[in-house]
């Protein structure tokens, strides 16, 4: 997450999910981007059981790919294309 620029933990985002499914009919839904430069096997199976755990409504799953002058594009650690099969 600290990669990505996000300034929150999974544990602060597990319980915001929580606090808005108190409001009845409540949709959550999540982009989720595998193959950010420098995700190892764990961190994308820990992402896996996070995901099973906070139970979202729906998720838009993509493959990372580099955005000309953003901080990620000039990560060298990249994840090969068989492991983001």
């Amino acid at each position: 997450m600290k990669r990505m620029n996000r300034h929150y933990t999974t544990d602060e985002y597990y319980e915001a999910v929580q606090n808005l499914r108190l409001f009845q009919g409540c949709s959550i839904t999540t982009d989720i981007i595998v193959g950010f430069p420098g995700e190892t096997e764990d961190e994308f199976n820990r992402t896996y059981e996070f995901l099973k755990k906070v139970k979202l409504t729906k998720l838009h799953v993509f493959k990372y790919s580099p955005r000309k002058g953003t901080k990620a594009a000039s990560l060298k650690e990249t994840v090969s294309n068989h492991e983001n099969l």
